[in-house]
């Protein structure tokens, strides 16, 4: 940029420069932010276990309890945090599919990590449908439509690991359902 081009800043007091900052949208680092990051580690979430044979009766109750939801989900929760915090960035979920059913496709910013735990099933991502049994692990990324449901004839189980955390701070975060009846897969 040519010299002349620039305005005598120089000049200014320190209360007519932050004034002026002010009028061109900008804000000084420095006095914004002392320390722009913790010094030491500060997170809320504690370490914890959420037992097998303690949660799979409950999961399966869901299936009576919550007949009609679309989601059978028990949030893993952090006990030094509230609903539906498992980490500090991080969101977990044990879910529950029935025999026959699929799960009405949706798409959303957050990415999804699933460790499929007992059981077989399928998860469709943009038209890819892959089956799943117990050991694999899904990944699917933001934005893409997503369905999953059981051809099978017993219950299967994933946990669900999301950075809904993360995205919930971006503004553009959500969540759409897809308004067919199923989202086509091959």
């Amino acid at each position: 940029m040519a010299q002349d081009q620039l305005s005598d800043s120089g000049n200014l007091g320190p209360e007519a420069y932050l004034q002026t900052l002010q009028k061109k949208n900008l804000e000084p680092l420095w006095l914004k932010f002392k320390q722009p990051t913790p010094l030491k580690p500060n997170p809320r979430a504690v370490s914890c276990i959420w037992k097998y044979l303690e949660y799979v009766p409950l999961l399966r109750k869901a299936t009576e309890e919550a007949e009609e939801a679309d989601r059978r989900a028990l949030l893993l929760i952090n006990p030094n945090m509230t609903s539906y915090h498992t980490t500090d960035t991080l969101h977990g979920g044990l879910l529950i599919v029935q025999p026959g059913e699929t799960i009405p496709a949706r798409r959303h910013l957050p990415y999804i990590i699933r460790f499929v735990i007992d059981g077989e099933g399928f998860t469709s991502v943009d038209g890819n449908k892959m089956s799943m049994r117990r050991g694999d692990v899904i990944v699917i990324p933001g934005y893409q439509w997503y369905d999953h449901g059981n051809e099978s004839d017993a219950p299967v189980i994933w946990l669900d690991i999301l950075n809904l955390e993360l995205s919930s701070v971006v503004p553009g975060s959500y969540s759409e359902l897809f308004r067919g009846s199923h989202y086509s897969s091959t």
